[in-house]
């Protein structure tokens, strides 16, 4: 059953990206969903937000029982000469459900950095959850990380399938596996990481493991000037509810970037809200 969810999903990718094969971008959509990565992310002046809609969180244990969250970013760095500085402000459950009803507007503020090493390796750690505000500790936990992203080129000339990227590292809180998750506890370190490839220009499908669940699903830019992007995925695909993803970010460039800039930015698609993770 996973893996006929895996090859709707890029069925459906391929079917509404069509008409992409006629740009010729250079835009990279988001190699990963739930897990952190790292290439050429915290450029000084950029500016984004995300809406994410998921099919139903693991507090509910329902098929279906929808909730959402927001993000908004700022870039404060450079990664390509000193280090990229990502701080993501957070709202989770703004369907009121998943971790009670009075839940609207519970957030928590992250910090995320990032350093080229190569032009194709680059490395990272950062801390989800640094503070929060509305909730209980039963809810948001601080997770530190810290890991790595490959960039593997294929074959240049070729517009289609032409590039793998590689995300992985090691983190504690939401990455611990189920067998060693205590809600209110950081915890120990559990590896997590991801695959993903360009397969028409400006999309990527990927696959990824935060730790403890399978995530699969698309990300493309439909449109040739706005920096819109959508993801659609599927996530818990080896528990009991899968769950289903729809993600919309936006993005865009306060400060002229540098000469020497490798990836056109905008925004990763949001995570799931923070309450799934229980």
């Amino acid at each position: 059953m996973k893996y006929r969810t895996a090859l709707t999903l890029a069925l459906i990718l391929l079917t509404i990206s069509r008409p992409l094969l006629a740009q010729r971008g250079s835009r990279v959509p988001a190699i990963s969903s739930n897990v952190p990565e790292f290439f050429a992310k915290g450029y000084l002046g950029t500016l984004g937000g995300g809406f994410l809609m998921q099919s139903n969180s693991r507090l509910t244990g329902k098929a279906f029982d929808p909730d959402a969250n927001a993000i908004f970013t700022l870039g404060l760095g450079n990664p390509e000469k000193f280090a990229g500085v990502d701080l993501r402000v957070n709202i989770y459950g703004l369907g009121g459900k998943a971790g009670g009803r009075k839940d609207f507007g519970r957030g928590s503020l992250d910090l995320h950095l990032s350093r080229k090493v190569t032009n194709t390796l680059w490395a990272g750690a950062g801390i989800y959850d640094l503070t929060a505000w509305k909730d209980s500790s039963s809810n948001i936990m601080r997770s530190a990380y810290f890991g790595f992203s490959a960039v593997v080129p294929l074959n240049s000339e070729r517009r289609t399938l032409n590039t793998l990227y590689f995300s992985a590292g090691l983190g504690n809180g939401r990455f611990r596996s189920n067998r060693n998750f205590t809600s209110g506890t950081e915890g120990k370190l559990n590896l997590f990481g991801s695959a993903a490839i360009q397969v028409l220009p400006e999309v990527n499908y990927l696959l990824e493991w935060s730790g403890y669940s399978l995530c699969t699903g698309g990300a493309f830019y439909p449109f040739k000037i706005i920096p819109v992007q959508i993801f659609i995925g599927a996530d818990e695909l080896t528990n009991k509810h899968r769950r289903y993803i729809i993600a919309f970010s936006v993005g865009f460039q306060s400060v002229s970037p540098t000469k020497s800039r490798i990836r056109n930015w905008t925004i990763p698609a949001p995570p799931p809200p923070q309450s799934s993770r229980l």
